[in-house]
């Protein structure tokens, strides 16, 4: 067991950066917040985390 849990998938939160417009700002919100989570614990590298920032604070 991992420790942490989250309501979103490292593949879902890709699949949300790929295509921003397609989602609510609550999910996007829920994306950004997992991803911190996931990268808090080791799982995804700083420029992922980085990038998923980037891309998705402007659908915010």
């Amino acid at each position: 067991m991992s420790g942490y849990t989250t309501k979103m998938s490292i593949d879902l939160i890709d699949e949300i950066c790929n295509s921003p417009s397609g989602y609510t700002k609550s999910m996007i919100q829920q994306a950004l917040n997992d991803a911190n989570t996931h990268y808090e614990h080791g799982n995804v590298s700083k420029s992922w985390y980085d990038s998923v920032c980037r891309i998705l604070s402007s659908y915010l």
